[in-house]
């Protein structure tokens, strides 16, 4: 019943020259494929989570009150007692959802060494970050590849953590318990002078906001979209399950497979899973059941008395919920998932857990999911703005009340082919298809751009090193240096298999179905592009599969008129693999919705502005790996067209992020940001870690932040702020 998967798998013929590129610029210079509002999206259906679903196991709802299960995943998205070091999965999502910390960010990529910064700074651990140190590679012309660069570092701008730790048991202390870690060893990275600073995250923090819509989430795609209620890797996890009580009250263990629930799974790596973000290594979900079900959820954090979610239960001292995290999950989920009877297994100190622990995982994902659901940023400037026939420079289905050097960015924006990435509500193909496939009232349907297809998967011929296969939605855009590259989807799993779609449809096409772990998609067909006067058709052609009644274009053009697993064999045994390659180091491509507020950019968070990110695709990225996107190509922008298409970026921000209203209020939060001391010395606390220097975010009601506190600050501002005599700064 769980192991069903369907293979009808789509793959569009990508092959563009440099002049189709510029010819499909040109024909989307008018206007008419304006991504349609967010408004327009809806939220992703997870079948057998609000209601029963007998094909997929599920012949009763998990969730039975979706209310209280929103305000349980909102506390826990918040609460600084989930991470073993007052870590939240707020800490790294406070500012739009995303990081906007200066000190102590800098992980050094794969080499373990430490760079000096551009600006000559020491870097490092605990290194405040200055403006000048960015764009982390940077140029003698930024609009010239070839001008030679002046810095490099494969330094990465991540996000804080916890310390080294070892996990060692829960040990109860009155009526709340205590996390006990072994911090003895020492961290041979992130230290100063030998005193432990916390870890640092590889990757840059990307927003949570919008989150939902995507098909996969991290920026390697491993948060799966199907949801097993124990990690983050859907049916690929053969360990995965969780309790379900029978009907005699015997607890039993049974698969599970939630689709489009991506954002669940994703929850199940920081919290256990990470040896940097949230716990002491060792720790798993019972444990962390056991410490939340005995502590009062916020209970050091101030709660609005008018947030729109916490309100009601908040507590009249100001601080924490008038509620258990016990109660609310026997009041939002099924009884049959936690008030069964069984061995659910034994601590470290002797507890037993309860079936209520043994779930934790279950309800911690989903109700986070859920929690994230609600963070949907419709109503940008964008999202609000009329539709008409003509509005001057745009043509039909164009934003009519923009401004017009909005609508000039706009313009830019579609001539620049930004949309091959950026495409649909979300400006992101890592949207899942439904919502990639959202097009704005009165459009003609078919008139979409390249990157806008129903599948998961496509063919692109890059410009050196031949046709590869890549996962819609991730993209290789040359940012890091060849040799230096984090693999991104073209990673693996825990059990060793790869993250990547492609690579596992190029298994499917030589009959190993058994080292295929994820369904592609359903009810899809295959799509060949058609690029100049025609740019933007999709033509369907008969499948010499017989699949969908429509045409595999990477089958028919690497095995001719007979498909077949020899064949298939035979192409994928020539040196390189014949065409049958997966583009490496490629990353989801994020939603530019907010993205003003969101830096640093880029995985590495190598960009602090949004000039420099343009600045970077006007001269065709940093860097030309062999397996680099095809869409990459020198721009020719003027300044003037930079600030434009920054003007247009920025109308996609929804001001209730920017102010912090509802749905975006939040609890108080204290961040760890960055410890006492500088790069070459910190205070120790008396367990030997360096001691914290903490930022604290202020509780936010359903009225957003006051005029007094201002709106979220961007990156740069933080930076400038922190040294306003930078000579970058504005």
């Amino acid at each position: 019943m769980f192991t069903t998967k369907i293979f009808r798998i789509t793959a569009v013929r990508l092959a563009m020259s440099l002049p189709c590129l510029i010819a499909a610029g040109q024909a989307l210079g008018h206007g008419e494929n304006a991504p349609p509002s967010l408004q327009l999206a809806e939220i992703p259906p997870v079948p057998g989570l609000l209601e029963k679903d007998d094909s997929l196991g599920v012949p009763t709802p998990i969730v039975v009150d979706k209310e209280k299960a929103i305000v349980l995943g909102k506390a826990l998205f918040w609460d600084m007692q989930v991470g073993s070091d007052g870590v939240a999965c707020g800490t790294c999502h406070f500012a739009a959802g995303a990081d906007h910390r200066i000190k102590n960010q800098i992980y050094p990529s794969k080499d373990n060494r430490f760079d000096p910064t551009a600006s000559g700074g020491k870097g490092g651990p605990n290194y405040t970050l200055t403006r000048s140190d960015f764009p982390t590679t940077q140029f003698n012309n930024p609009a010239d590849k070839s001008s030679g660069i002046k810095f490099q570092t494969d330094d990465v701008v991540g996000s804080q953590g916890v310390f080294k730790g070892k996990f060692e048991k829960m040990a109860m202390k009155g009526r709340r318990v205590h996390e006990s870690c072994d911090r003895s060893e020492p961290d041979p990275v992130h230290q100063v002078s030998g005193v432990n600073t916390r870890r640092l995250e590889p990757r840059n923090t990307p927003t949570m906001i919008n989150a939902v819509f995507n098909h996969r989430n991290f920026w390697d795609g491993r948060a799966n979209n199907i949801f097993n209620g124990r990690s983050a890797f859907g049916e690929r996890d053969p360990n995965a399950f969780i309790w379900v009580a029978a009907d005699d009250g015997s607890a039993v263990k049974k698969r599970l497979r939630l689709i489009n629930s991506s954002l669940a799974s994703q929850a199940m790596d920081p919290p256990i899973r990470s040896d940097t973000e949230m716990p002491c290594v060792g720790r798993k979900f019972e444990d962390l059941g056991t410490k939340l079900l005995h502590v009062r959820p916020l209970r050091v954090q101030r709660v609005h008395l008018e947030d729109s979610v916490l309100g009601p239960y908040a507590s009249l001292s100001g601080r924490g919920l008038r509620t258990t995290y016990a109660r609310l999950i026997r009041q939002a989920f099924n009884p049959k998932y936690w008030a069964g009877n069984g061995d659910f297994g034994t601590a470290p100190d002797g507890h037993r857990y309860s079936m209520l622990e043994a779930n934790f995982s279950l309800f911690f994902g989903l109700a986070i999911q859920l929690y994230e659901s609600t963070l949907v940023s419709d109503q940008a400037p964008y999202d609000l703005s009329r539709r008409a026939e003509n509005v001057g420079i745009i043509s039909a289905w164009a934003p009519a009340d923009l401004n017009q050097q909005e609508l000039r960015g706009l313009q830019l924006f579609n001539s620049s082919h930004c949309q091959f990435c950026h495409d649909g509500p979300t400006f992101s193909t890592a949207a899942v298809p439904e919502v990639r496939l959202v097009t704005t009232p009165g459009a003609n349907p078919d008139n979409r751009t390249a990157g806008n297809v129903p599948s998961h998967i496509n063919r692109l011929d890059t410009l050196t090193f031949g046709p590869t296969l890549h996962d819609v939605g991730y993209f290789n855009t040359g940012v890091i240096e060849p040799g230096n590259e984090d693999l991104g989807v073209g990673g693996a799993d825990p059990f060793g298999n790869p993250l990547s779609l492609s690579a596992q449809y190029i298994e499917f096409l030589q009959g190993n179905e058994a080292k295929v772990f994820d369904p592609f998609n359903a009810q899809i067909c295959f799509f060949e592009r058609k690029f100049g006067g025609d740019f933007g058709r999709d033509q369907l052609i008969p499948d010499p599969m017989g699949v969908s009644g429509c045409k595999n274009e990477v089958i028919a053009k690497i095995l001719a008129k007979a498909p077949s697993e020899e064949a298939a064999k035979a192409e994928y045994g020539k040196p390189g693999h014949g065409a049958l390659r997966v583009a490496p180091s490629a990353f989801k491509v994020p939603t530019l919705r907010n993205v003003e507020l969101t830096g640093p950019y880029f995985h590495n968070g190598s960009a602090a502005t949004l000039r420099e990110v343009i600045e970077f695709y006007n001269r065709n990225s940093n860097h030309d790996p062999a397996h680099k996107s095809p869409q990459m190509f020198e721009l020719g922008l003027s300044d003037q067209d930079i600030d434009d298409l920054v003007a247009f970026l920025k109308s996609l921000t929804d001001p209730r992020v920017k102010w912090e209203r509802a749905p975006f209020d939040h609890p108080e939060i204290f961040v760890p940001a960055g410890h006492v001391g500088d790069e070459n010395f910190v205070e120790a606390r008396l367990n030997g870690t360096a001691k914290d220097e903490w930022l604290r975010i202020p509780e936010v009601g359903k009225n957003g932040r006051t005029p007094e506190m201002g709106p979220v600050k961007t990156f740069e501002e933080v930076l400038c702020e922190a040294n306003p005599d930078d000579p970058k700064c504005p």
